[in-house]
């Protein structure tokens, strides 16, 4: 997908285009209003953790997760075949999220126990901590790692044409990489505590989760358009 970087001016033309040819592909979004996940088309598992362990809230548009007291991950998919881009598209997430604490101290820079995790064909996943985002690429042994303003709002734009992938944060360019191998091929994408066993938990807040299929911008930079569409407002691993 190195070709996705090409010039920061979106045409409007190119916008009122793609805006049509979305009316027909995928799009699912969530917002943390009033209802959760689970009641707008995400699956939740949250392990075998006693009830009340995980903390869930629904607060001024925002949909907190609080596991500070539990050892058990806390996670809503959505797996559809649909997810899988055609030549001329893309598989696009944004989220707007922020952690606000983490209990475990003793681990690395690199971890965070709140994540993102998509899969297409390969798969990239990503750690979220107060003051950082990471991930390991296949190009590189060790986890890369972006350091952001602890416990600030951030927003993501994830692009992919199921071999490479963009993440924008904060509408600047963070990583770029191919897919790592995976060895289930079935499309699935996974967001909120990610991690189970002795690391203390996690408190995130998240503004939205959306997923859509767009078609591929040719030659325009995918990050101007994400910002133009989305200005800002406010243990033993599960995924591995």
């Amino acid at each position: 997908m190195t070709g996705f970087i090409r010039a920061l001016t979106v045409s409007g033309l190119w916008l009122t285009c793609a805006a049509s040819a979305l009316a027909d592909s995928f799009f699912l979004r969530y917002d943390g209003d009033e209802t959760f996940p689970e009641e707008e088309g995400w699956t939740r598992s949250s392990g075998n953790q006693p009830d009340g362990k995980v903390v869930r809230t629904l607060e001024d548009g925002i949909f907190r997760i609080n596991s500070m007291e539990s050892f058990d991950w806390d996670v809503y998919q959505l797996a559809s075949p649909s997810l899988v881009p055609e030549p001329t598209e893309l598989l696009r997430v944004d989220w707007r999220m922020r952690v606000l604490q983490q209990g475990a101290t003793d681990v690395p820079d690199w971890f965070g126990e709140a994540g993102m995790y998509i899969r297409v064909n390969g798969y990239a996943s990503f750690h979220l901590s107060p003051d950082s985002v990471s991930v390991r690429m296949p190009e590189y042994p060790d986890y890369q790692l972006l350091a952001l303003e602890p416990g600030a709002w951030h927003t993501y734009s994830f692009l992919t044409n199921a071999q490479h992938y963009d993440l924008f944060v904060d509408g600047q360019v963070a990583f770029q990489s191919n897919h790592r191998e995976s060895e289930t091929p079935y499309p699935i994408i996974l967001w909120g505590d990610t991690w189970s066993g002795g690391t203390g938990g996690s408190e995130s807040e998240w503004d939205y989760v959306q997923v859509s299929i767009v078609p591929e911008p040719g030659g325009l930079l995918i990050g101007a358009v994400a910002v133009l569409a989305f200005p800002s407002t406010g243990r033993q691993g599960v995924i591995t």
